[in-house]
């Protein structure tokens, strides 16, 4: 996976600022089913993007570019990263490499936010972005759009008709599975909960989400 996860759709100057477990995958496959629909290799694709779309860097970003960017709960996202990567039937060895001894298969969610906590943001090998703060990667001044995970549909409706307006080009409904009733969390005491919003205190004041600490 690419680190940034700045997808730029050059032939309609679109920056895509994905963020790992906040409609990630989703967002690759309609870019994949819109410029590579034809293309039997798609997982291939998903891992190495075509030339129809490249990655940037952040400071790389055009000043004319149309900019997207997608967030979440942050509470949410490290539960959808606990279970999928950490607690799901395969895990994640990508963390090992990154932050050796400090991450296990089937850990429990208390341990896995206790590790995290100590973790600093940083690029590459510093953090892993799976659970790297999303207002580390996501550049707020250069946003002009913001996709919540928890309303994706409306948002992304409304982001389709901000897209043709931009260049004309209209782009399909999301592939996004509504499984909000579905998602099932673990049991959160107040210690653990107070751990994640230490950590992720900019996620919660920049991009405006509710601690539930409080609630």
């Amino acid at each position: 996976m690419a680190d940034p996860n700045n997808y730029f759709i050059e032939e309609d100057n679109i920056i895509f600022q994905m963020i790992c477990k906040a409609c990630n995958t989703s967002m690759k496959w309609l870019l994949i089913e819109l410029f590579e629909k034809d293309n039997r290799k798609h997982s291939q694709i998903a891992s190495n993007p075509s030339l129809k779309w490249k990655m940037l860097d952040t400071k790389e970003f055009s000043n004319n570019s149309l900019v997207i960017g997608f967030s979440r709960h942050p509470e949410d996202r490290l539960i959808s990263c606990w279970k999928d990567k950490v607690n799901g039937v395969r895990y994640h060895k990508g963390f090992d490499r990154r932050h050796p001894n400090m991450f296990k298969h089937k850990m429990s969610f208390d341990e896995f936010i206790k590790s995290v906590s100590k973790i600093k943001d940083g690029p590459g090998l510093e953090c892993d972005q799976h659970f790297r703060s999303q207002t580390f990667d996501l550049d707020l001044n250069r946003l002009n759009y913001i996709i919540r995970f928890e309303h994706i549909r409306y948002d992304w409706g409304n982001c389709q008709e901000i897209i043709e307006n931009h260049c004309g080009r209209v782009y399909p409904d999301i592939p996004h599975r509504n499984s909000s009733g579905s998602f099932s969390k673990p049991q959160i005491d107040n210690k653990t909960r107070l751990l994640i919003e230490e950590r992720y205190s900019n996620d919660y004041d920049l991009l405006n989400y509710e601690r539930r600490s409080t609630l």
